[in-house]
């Protein structure tokens, strides 16, 4: 049902959000920076920031040598 509201409507971010967490749920964490880098992306202020706090979050409970967050590091640091 998420999905199907992202694809009906991408910028909806409660959808994104609630996915995010979903995906968390489910420990699929690839799936999860990914929801939260595009809320971070979308509307950076978005309730109080939850996108970049979400995604730093995640980088402090992957570690810093996890390959993965290269590119999620650029897009804070450029965002």
């Amino acid at each position: 049902e998420l999905e199907a509201r992202l694809t009906a409507t991408p910028d909806d971010l409660d959808a994104r959000l609630a996915l995010a967490a979903r995906r968390l749920v489910q420990d699929d964490v690839d799936a999860a920076l990914a929801l939260f880098a595009e809320i971070h992306r979308q509307d950076a202020g978005y309730r109080d920031g939850i996108g970049r706090r979400g995604l730093a979050a995640l980088m402090d409970h992957l570690g810093s040598d996890d390959p993965r967050l290269a590119r999620y590091r650029r897009l804070l640091f450029n965002h």
